[in-house]
């Protein structure tokens, strides 16, 4: 649980890991630019230069989770008590949007 003493510091982790995001993104970018030694080249890799960030960044959330005492998987898990109303949200979603 958090407590309002620990609110500023899981807000100041939030900002810093939506910032990684970007700066990993860059970072990766540029490392990839080095090999062939054109930042032009190395346009043509940019799926590379993000799926080494999301799974950096999802290496952090394992890590900031893990710290907080919680799980990042329990995220993904269904409630029993209220899958079928989920399901019926999740329909509804899916049909208005086409």
């Amino acid at each position: 649980m958090t407590t309002s003493l620990d609110q500023p510091r899981t807000m100041r982790r939030l900002m810093a890991l939506l910032v990684s995001r970007l700066v990993l993104f860059l970072l990766f970018q540029c490392l990839i630019a080095l090999v062939p030694r054109s930042w032009t080249r190395s346009e043509g890799y940019w799926l590379l230069a993000a799926t080494l960030t999301n799974l950096v960044s999802i290496a952090l959330l394992f890590h900031l989770f893990r710290s907080e005492g919680r799980s990042y998987l329990s995220l993904f898990r269904f409630d029993r008590l209220t899958y079928r109303k989920d399901i019926r949200v999740i329909i509804t979603l899916l049909s208005c949007t086409g």
